[in-house]
């Protein structure tokens, strides 16, 4: 086992950092990292908004409803971005007729994604604790606007990146073989048998963000997650098509 499996298998998520800044050198190293990460056809169609404004770390901290999101060194967040090939598209032809469409929108949605988890990898292995945070979705709309962010872009991810000032234990998961199959998805009439374990294994782990308190099974997440809805992630479609995006929903 080499030095970067061993980073991914230790993988944690890090909501509590040292003051300690990160350098202009490893900045840099991260950013370059995130620029060789692979890009569907090449196209380059997501960007990264490093945010520095303490104003606007406390607005989406907000949104995220997490505190540390505020004090974190660093806060990126990777976006959707068709707006700078759209534009040179106009500039070399005049036209740019498929920079709205759903494929488009995708395209730049996974490129985004693949970076950040590029930087993520990279940060872990220089020793940096990170965390992902998908709760910028609880109000896009206020994200969008803080970060001006133009048509053809959408925020995907934020990442926190700092070192960790608190050392977690690695949290439970599901076997592999809940998770990948042979040439076909398999499906369980039943999975409460499958997931015993994971269920026995969850109520021992203890969150950081609850010092002392152990995690309800699984399956108790799960069924509240899957009763729960946050009435602003449910405008994130209506929020992409303002965004100059088209889902083709009438075709």
């Amino acid at each position: 086992m080499n030095s970067t499996i061993q980073t991914l298998l230790n993988h944690k998520t890090i909501r509590s950092y040292q003051s300690t800044p990160i350098s202009n050198e490893i900045l840099s190293t991260l950013l370059e990292v995130a620029s060789r990460t692979a890009t569907s056809s090449g196209m380059q169609q997501a960007s990264i908004i490093h945010v520095k404004n303490q104003e606007k770390k406390d607005i989406i901290a907000k949104v995220c409803k997490q505190d540390y999101v505020a004090k974190a060194p660093i806060l990126f967040i990777f976006v959707v971005d068709q707006h700078r090939n759209h534009h040179i598209a106009l500039e070399v032809s005049q036209k740019a007729e498929q920079t709205y469409d759903v494929d488009r929108f995708f395209q730049g949605f996974t490129d985004a994604s693949l970076m950040a988890q590029s930087v993520v990898t990279a940060a872990e292995s220089l020793g940096l604790g990170t965390t992902y945070l998908g709760a910028i979705h609880n109000d896009d709309e206020t994200v969008i606007k803080t970060l001006n962010l133009p048509k053809l872009t959408y925020p995907v991810v934020g990442l926190l990146i700092g070192y960790a000032d608190v050392q977690p234990t690695l949290k439970p998961r599901l076997d592999v073989s809940m998770r990948v199959f042979e040439d076909e998805y398999v499906s369980h009439k039943e999975y409460m048998p499958h997931i015993k374990s994971l269920d026995e294994a969850m109520m021992s782990y203890v969150d950081t963000r609850n010092p002392g308190k152990t995690m309800p099974p699984f399956s108790k997440q799960v069924s509240e997650r899957m009763n729960y809805a946050n009435a602003l992630r449910l405008k994130m479609g209506q929020n992409i098509m303002k965004q100059g995006f088209s889902f083709n929903l009438d075709e």
